[in-house]
């Protein structure tokens, strides 16, 4: 690999996070960051691994510094939200799953992830009306993964 070929180490970033070397993903994509400064994807795969690694501050701030770059990439806002909402922050975690949504309608990820915000605030109307949402995108879309959550969203405890 050439030291300076940035598109390599996003690979490398990437092949490492699949086989779950997540120390070693982090460490390429810090080496592009270092490399391109204005790398929005780096720091934003770099917060899915900080994420996974229990990093939640580091997450933020890699979040956070993507939108300062590109204040229109729709998931750093949403990822941004998804912490937050880890974080017990639920009014701004809903903020952002906004903004994510406003940048990308069709975001069904993002309405799933506030509907699930929604219901922690004790919202269930908004909450049931995103989940809705998230359903018909994600039907429109082909996602699974909204389908496969929507049981586990409102579960009431016993």
């Amino acid at each position: 690999m050439q030291p300076n070929n940035t598109k390599a180490w996003l690979n490398r970033g990437a092949v490492h996070g699949k086989l779950g070397n997540n120390d070693d993903a982090i460490q390429a994509y810090t080496e592009v960051i270092k490399r391109v400064p204005s790398n929005v994807s780096a720091y934003c795969c770099r917060g899915v691994l900080f994420t996974k690694t229990g990093q939640i501050d580091e997450a933020i701030a890699d979040y956070q510094k993507a939108i300062e770059l590109d204040p229109k990439h729709s998931s750093a806002y949403m990822n941004l939200g998804i912490v937050q909402r880890v974080k017990g922050q639920l009014k701004q975690a809903v903020q952002n799953f906004t903004q994510a949504i406003q940048l990308n309608p069709s975001y069904a990820a993002a309405y799933q992830n506030r509907a699930v915000t929604y219901n922690l605030i004790g919202d269930k109307e908004k909450a049931e009306r995103d989940l809705h949402e998230a359903q018909k995108l994600a039907h429109r879309i082909d996602t699974f993964r909204v389908i496969t959550n929507v049981g586990i969203t409102f579960k009431q405890p016993m």
